[in-house]
């Protein structure tokens, strides 16, 4: 079997802005391999069940007593799955379970 490289490429391009770009992979003492990239951006169809979360009055937290939990749904409408990931650190004041997908 042979090996395999992953390689990112990050783009920077506004919604609605169409691009086309020629990228070349040498391989060391090797061929030069010319890949056409291209795309559209458009932002993603999303929809939250919430804009605000608010919990409310809470009470200082010790053992035993219930966790107050909320939460927000958000839907994807478009044809395309899109991955949504949680910048948020998780510290002792709140904590979230979000997924990166």
């Amino acid at each position: 079997g042979g090996s395999a490289e992953t390689v990112f490429f990050v783009n920077t391009a506004e919604p609605g802005d169409k691009w086309q770009l020629l990228a070349e992979c040498e391989v060391e003492g090797g061929p030069t391999y010319s890949l056409l990239l291209s795309g559209h951006i458009v932002l993603p169809n999303l929809s939250f069940s919430q804009m605000e979360v608010n919990f409310g009055n809470t009470f200082f937290h010790r053992a035993g007593m219930p966790v107050p939990e909320r939460v927000l749904e958000i839907v994807c409408r478009d044809s395309e799955p899109v991955s949504i990931n949680c910048l948020y650190t998780n510290d002792e004041v709140l904590q979230l379970q979000c997924p990166n997908t």
